[in-house]
């Protein structure tokens, strides 16, 4: 084919190809791609419940379902997993508590290692909380992972370690 295309239908000339790095900077600065980017990668609550949970307790899925009426009930050794199903930035989290604990039951937050591609522990000694509401969000390192596992690592005294809600998200 010729250069530039001629014949029916062509009513203007056809640019010449641009080099890669001249079209880049014709679209953004490396500043604005960056953040457009990291806008595309920071996990969002939208990302956090998007998809429901899965895991070895009874309704797994009422971990993101943005409803805090309901609970779950891990004991010790169960767990409770999101996958994003790409990958996200995360560096902060919070729980919904409820008043029927003692305090004393623990959980930690895993992610998902893309480059050891095994869970690592983010935190750690998690207490369950004895009330009804939300905690404050936690800002830890941040990790880039596929998704997330809450574990609970020790069954409270009250006999459940229950908790309403999580949100993992940058």
């Amino acid at each position: 084919m010729s250069y530039p295309p001629q014949g029916p239908g062509i009513t203007r000339p056809i640019s010449p190809p641009l080099e890669l790095t001249e079209l880049v900077d014709a679209v953004c600065s490396e500043t604005e791609a960056q953040a457009m980017v990291d806008a595309l990668i920071h996990c969002t609550v939208f990302d956090f419940q998007l998809y429901a949970a899965t895991g070895d307790v009874v309704n797994p899925g009422k971990i993101n379902d943005n409803d805090t009426g309901t609970v779950i009930n891990p004991t010790a050794g169960k767990y409770i997993e999101v996958d994003f199903n790409k990958a996200v930035i995360i560096k902060r989290w919070r729980q919904f508590g409820t008043i029927w604990t003692t305090g004393d039951g623990r959980f930690k937050i895993e992610y998902w290692d893309i480059t050891t591609r095994a869970w690592a522990d983010w935190v750690t000694d998690i207490p369950v909380r004895t009330t009804a509401d939300w905690s404050n969000y936690v800002t830890e390192t941040e990790k880039t992972t596929l998704k997330v596992k809450l574990t609970c690592t020790t069954t409270d005294t009250y006999g459940s370690s229950l908790i309403g809600e999580l949100e993992v998200i940058y």
